[in-house]
């Protein structure tokens, strides 16, 4: 229901405070379920490395570079699920009929009803996620004196853990990760404002069916006498950068259908459920 047209930021204020706030355990659980994982990630790679007092500098520094290794793999394994889950969750609102016509109903433009949950998927889920991760990081230092461990591990792990999150070599394959990353995400907002209930598990069967299809395709298509025709091998770097930089472009316009497509679905959402799945 919209009853104001125009374009109110702080319409979408009040919407995220009472948003948060009727979903405040929802949020303070989602926390709990992070910061308990990183808690039980790094007392497990501390208990591992007990016996580093009793060896030289060197081991206990290579001891602490992997447990810091580990860390860096975890987090970024966690962060892909908590931000793509929380991303699928996007009309979280809508997966009740009460909800849904309550949610419809709210007195704000849907623009405004949309980019409320967008921050709250991406933003939100994004300060959730370092809070937990900052409190795991000192809570461990409780810990740390039981254990007979190097006093290297009473440093702090978080600059260690930046340069160990697995991630390309240089700034071109970066930036293109990064825009790859966000168009991932972008579909699981797409399939999170497409289904209603269990989004997430139904956005991955949709991905893992729609690469199903795509293979069988190729498999039949003579692309393998192409792939192997050396005249289409990109061997020269600059070629390479051209080669990335126009997918750059592709997945960054994608990203960009993904969330208008998203919030087209939104702004014409109906009453009744759709059927697919």
């Amino acid at each position: 229901m919209e009853t104001n047209s125009t374009f109110s930021i702080r319409r979408i204020g009040i919407l995220l405070r009472n948003d948060i706030c009727q979903n405040r355990k929802k949020y303070f659980f989602l926390f709990i379920g992070i910061f308990a994982a990183f808690l039980f990630v790094h007392l497990g790679s501390i208990v591992s490395a007990t016996t580093s007092n009793l060896v030289s500098p060197d081991i206990a520094a290579f001891l602490f570079d992997s447990y810091c290794r580990k860390i860096g793999i975890v987090t970024s394994l966690m962060f892909w699920i908590v931000a793509l889950s929380g991303a699928s969750d996007i009309m979280s609102p809508m997966k009740t009929k009460e909800g849904k016509i309550a949610f419809l109903m709210l007195p704000i433009t849907s623009l405004e009803k949309f980019i409320e949950r967008a921050l709250i998927v991406t933003v939100g889920i994004l300060a959730i996620f370092l809070a937990a991760l900052l409190l795991a990081e000192i809570c461990k230092y409780l810990f740390i004196p039981i254990f007979k461990v190097s006093d290297v591990f009473y440093q702090s792990t978080l600059p260690e853990i930046w340069d160990n999150i697995p991630r390309p070599a240089n700034n071109t394959a970066n930036l293109f990760f990064v825009v790859f990353s966000c168009w991932n995400h972008s579909l699981f907002v797409l399939g999170g404002s497409f289904w209603y209930k269990r989004p997430f598990l139904k956005t991955i069967a949709a991905i893992v069916t729609f690469n199903i299809v795509c293979g069988i395709i190729c498999s039949l298509l003579p692309i393998t006498d192409l792939l192997l025709d050396n005249s289409y091998i990109i061997t020269s770097k600059e070629n390479i950068l051209h080669f990335i930089s126009i997918l750059n472009v592709i997945f960054i316009m994608l990203t960009i259908f993904n969330w208008w497509l998203s919030y087209y679905l939104f702004k014409h959402s109906q009453l009744k459920a759709r059927k697919p799945f």
